[in-house]
């Protein structure tokens, strides 16, 4: 009997998760344009040097191949559902017995005139090391630094706040948020909002809400009307699509994503499942990446059902705390409506951290996985654990611990 042949295009959270429950009897390809999964959550320590490009960052390749499969560090251009194949930017074609979509969203902001030659993005390791390399360049060098955060939501603030754990005193430094929003978050309780601009009241941050961009230039970001922000760098946080292989794809589709049914199936190609970003769920999840890992794991077990020809599993799913990072300034903790907020509560996304790049890495060598483990911890422990414990700054952590709402 042949081997099954399955592809999954994305080696991210939902993808990599799906390939451990495949076992090594079918013959599974996983595609993704970059060497190296990335634990994005994490990305924005980049900036302030908490963590390294090295710290968030497995090789693909590697994880692949200790689980039995193969991987190709390849785009995708066209998805091909009736005749089952996956063109890649080569034009070779891998055609498939079943396939997995997790390769998530891409930017979106790249639509505004200018963006793409005067702005940064900000979804990979390699876009916040240029970052992080511009901005300690220029600050370095005692120029001013005029850096426009485009996009006020959770990759916008979690950068807001890593600018200001390292350069807060730097008097150099002017920061911008600019958002087409009425307030910073719109998708989690106003009370953050308020207390992230009541903490920046003091800090050398400007918020331009409710503002919409007419185009970017090589020293200013353009407001609808005559408005313009002077800006040295601008850090593209805002807005995400789908990318243009999914859309020309013909699967059906809504403003989420792909539309699936409770086993994360698509109902036009039953032998397609997606997980992810992209998957259109009913009811819709939040995009987290705790969520997209339990849809790999979920995903990877049903398509070995399906080829056994057994019934598939609904995908169940429940409500998931959220843990905000504001730098060193605060750390929110958020389930529902309920909201904590402590500089103490840092260690949770730390933990979280930790223990999933543990898990990703657990497919590496054992000498490989005492070396990370030994290098994420002593950074760890050296960056943020120890300047906490010499600050002294009892007061001001028990000043914001508290419930917000």
């Amino acid at each position: 009997m042949a081997q099954q042949k399955i592809v999954i295009v994305g080696a991210n959270f939902a993808g990599l998760s799906a390939a451990s429950k495949l076992g090594k009897k079918a013959d599974v390809v996983i595609i993704d344009p970059s060497a190296s999964f990335e634990w994005t959550p994490n990305i924005h320590e980049l900036v302030s040097g908490i963590k390294s490009h090295r710290s968030v960052a497995i090789s693909s390749e590697k994880i692949a191949s200790r689980l039995g499969h193969r991987f190709i560090q390849q785009r995708v251009e066209q998805i091909d559902a009736a005749d089952q194949g996956v063109q890649l930017d080569d034009g070779f074609t891998l055609h498939y017995d079943a396939l997995l979509l997790s390769c998530g969203h891409i930017a979106a902001g790249q639509n505004i005139p200018g963006a793409a030659e005067h702005s940064v993005g900000f979804r990979h390791v390699e876009q916040a090391k240029l970052v992080q390399q511009r901005i300690a360049e220029q600050l370095q060098s005692g120029k001013p630094m005029r850096i426009s955060i485009v996009g006020g939501g959770f990759t916008g603030v979690e950068v807001l706040g890593e600018l200001l754990r390292k350069y807060r005193d730097n008097p150099n430094l002017e920061i911008n948020v600019i958002d087409a929003a009425p307030r910073l978050l719109p998708g989690l309780p106003a009370v953050i909002d308020k207390d992230i601009r009541k903490q920046c009241k003091n800090q050398p941050v400007k918020f331009y809400l409710k503002r919409k961009i007419k185009s970017i230039t090589a020293k200013a970001v353009q407001l609808q009307g005559s408005a313009h922000v002077a800006s040295d760098l601008v850090i593209m946080c805002a807005g995400t699509t789908l990318p243009p292989f999914v859309l020309q794809s013909g699967l059906t589709q809504n403003a989420s994503g792909i539309k699936v049914n409770d086993s994360l199936q698509c109902a036009k190609f039953p032998n397609i499942f997606v997980a992810g970003d992209i998957a259109a769920t009913k009811p819709p999840l939040k995009k987290q990446a705790s969520y997209a890992i339990d849809m790999g794991h979920h995903a990877g077990s049903n398509i070995g059902r399906f080829f056994r020809n057994k019934p598939l599993k609904s995908f169940a799913h429940g409500k998931k705390p959220l843990v905000l990072a504001f730098g060193d300034l605060n750390t929110y903790f958020i389930y529902g409506n309920t909201v904590f907020a402590s500089p103490l509560l840092a260690p949770l996304k730390e933990a979280v951290y930790q223990i999933s790049m543990a898990q990703f890495s657990a497919s590496l060598p054992i000498a490989q996985q005492g070396l990370g483990i030994a290098s994420r911890y002593t950074r760890s422990i050296k960056n943020m654990l120890l300047p906490e414990l010499l600050r002294l700054r009892f007061n001001d952590v028990l000043m914001h611990s508290r419930r917000l709402q």
